[in-house]
Parts: C-alpha cells; sequence; structure tokens
C-alpha cells in the first residue's frame, strides 16, 4: 500500500439528547477526550482522518465533557493546555470541518479507508443502536477485516449489527462502559438497559476491568475499550493494528 493512501475512518454520533426512564432528556453528545485524543493520535502518526455520521449532522459535544468552572478550568483534563488543544481540535475538525453523510456515500468509496473508529459519549445509545447505516459499515469493515475500535459507550453500535441476516459479533469478547460504573453517573441510573447489558443480550461475550481504570480487549479485527480512562490504549491499539497492514 501507498502511505498517501493511509486513511481512517471516524463514524460518529448525531444525537444531542438522551431519554431517561424518568422520561426527562438529558444533553448528550460525544465526550471530547474520546473524540479529540484519538484523533491528535492518528493526525500525529500520519493518518488521514474523515468524519462521519449517518445522515451528515455534525456530531454534538457533551457539554459535560468541556464544562469549565469559575476560573475557566476544566478539572476533567490533566492540564489546561491539553484542554484547550482539545478545544482546537473540536472547533477544526468537526465544528468548522466537513462531516460526511453515509447515507449519501456507496459502499466503494469506503474501500479507501484501512480502519474505522467509534468515539464515545453516550450518544451512540441514542441513534446507533438500530441504524442499518452503521450495520452496513460495520460489515464492510468485517468483511474487509479491517481494524474496527469502539469504546466506553460505543461498542453499543455493535448492536446494529443484529439487524443483518446473522449477528457479526456473537461470540466476541467485547468490554464497553460497564454496568456497575452506570451506577456511579447521574444518566447512567436513568438508562432502560446499559451498554453491558444490551451487549450481553446480543450474545456478545462481555469482559470488564476494575472501574474508571484503563482496560482493553482485541478480538480479530475488532478492539474496544471500557471507559473514558482506555481512551490511549485503545487509540494505540488502534494505529498499531492500522501500521501492521503496511509493513
Amino acid at each position: 500500500m501507498s502511505t498517501s493512501t493511509r486513511k481512517v475512518l471516524f463514524v460518529m454520533s448525531e444525537a444531542a439528547q438522551i431519554v431517561g426512564k424518568d422520561g426527562k432528556s438529558r444533553e448528550a453528545g460525544y465526550w471530547l477526550e474520546e473524540f479529540a485524543i484519538p484523533y491528535q493520535m492518528m493526525k500525529a502518526s500520519g493518518w488521514h482522518v474523515d468524519i462521519a455520521t449517518p445522515l451528515g449532522e455534525k456530531p454534538t459535544a457533551d457539554p459535560a465533557s468541556f464544562a469549565v468552572d469559575n476560573d475557566g478550568k476544566c478539572h476533567l483534563w490533566p492540564d489546561d493546555k491539553t484542554f484547550r488543544t482539545a478545544l482546537a481540535t473540536k472547533e477544526s475538525a468537526i465544528d468548522n470541518g466537513q462531516v460526511l453523510s453515509l447515507r449519501n456515500l456507496p459502499d466503494r468509496f469506503f474501500t479507501a479507508y484501512d480502519g474505522v473508529f467509534f468515539p464515545g459519549g453516550y450518544s451512540p445509545m441514542v441513534d446507533l443502536t438500530q441504524c442499518r447505516l452503521t450495520a452496513n459499515i460495520l460489515s464492510l469493515f468485517h468483511a474487509a477485516k479491517k481494524p474496527t475500535a469502539l469504546f466506553c459507550h460505543a461498542p453499543v453500535a455493535l448492536l446494529s449489527a443484529t439487524l443483518l441476516p446473522s449477528f457479526l459479533y456473537r461470540g466476541y469478547r467485547v468490554t464497553s462502559f460497564s454496568t456497575s460504573e452506570e451506577q456511579d453517573t447521574e444518566i447512567g441510573q436513568q438508562l432502560e438497559i446499559t451498554a453491558e447489558e444490551a451487549l450481553v443480550n446480543a450474545g456478545i461475550i462481555f469482559e470488564k476491568g476494575t472501574d474508571w481504570l484503563p482496560f482493553a480487549i482485541i478480538d480479530r479485527e475488532l478492539i474496544t475499550g471500557q471507559n473514558t480512562a482506555s481512551t490511549k490504549i485503545v487509540a494505540k491499539i488502534f494505529i498499531s493494528a492500522l501500521n501492521r497492514m503496511y509493513k
């Protein structure tokens, strides 16, 4: 393969709210760290990154993932420089960047990509689990045995493949944000079903590490991570898998 063709596709949700068991809508979206850090790592490793959503609408960042205090600091981030760089990445890549529409692109378009990456956040639980466009993308990369990475809440996108004649990932080992971790979150306590429960119900072999610590699983082409703490590990594994395609 020519190095000029090194491309990866980020598939993201368009949802900006999630409805809880109490009937109330809560702000959701992608989690800034789970998008910005992998995006930066892949660009730094020489990969071209395109972003797509089902209908081409721009993804919304969960406001909680970049909320600041009265001093303008976001305590979710290790330092202000890293946080500001992430905000700049969001602005350039998504807010002012091009977002592709899965609906408007033919299957042959996706053969140019070496891997597909799904950032996390609660939003995939809203519009990717029963999305035939997502199922089609997953089936294309599954058939080609190309690296497919999802982490935190994004592994629920695998459930879209239950819409296909046979579930592609039955018997795969997968992790995601766990039910026990959800109990520590306000939104998690309002979910009708957690990511872990939904994946198990679909026939996936679910595994988890210690709550809130990094944990990732590789099973065939699939790379999954448990939580935000797993962001860098998942991105590193994904990049390594991509690089092996060029050796």
